[in-house]
């Protein structure tokens, strides 16, 4: 009995809390019924364990990509900004 639960537990899917916490309503259920789709795959190629490590790290890797164009563009109008008041030569 115990070793079925837990058996039925492995095989949903890990939560996507984080993506509905960091992305935008649309993208993020967009990005996790990718997720949930491919978790049946990787439980059957890699196992359950691996599996799930496998949804957290993609899950991931979406949030960093998500922001990192969005801080990466604010990164250059600020140096731009501050660019237009530095004088060359440091003086």
């Amino acid at each position: 009995m115990r070793m079925a639960i837990a058996s039925a537990q492995r095989d949903k899917p890990p939560s996507t809390f984080l993506l509905d916490l960091f992305l935008k309503p649309d993208e993020a259920k967009d990005a996790a019924a990718n997720l949930k789709h491919y978790y049946p795959v990787w439980v059957a190629k890699h196992g359950a364990h691996r599996a799930s490590r496998i949804f957290r790290f993609q899950a991931g890797r979406i949030i960093v990509g998500y922001w990192w164009g969005r801080i990466m563009t604010q990164v250059e109008r600020v140096v731009t900004t501050v660019g237009v008041f530095i004088r060359p030569g440091g003086n």
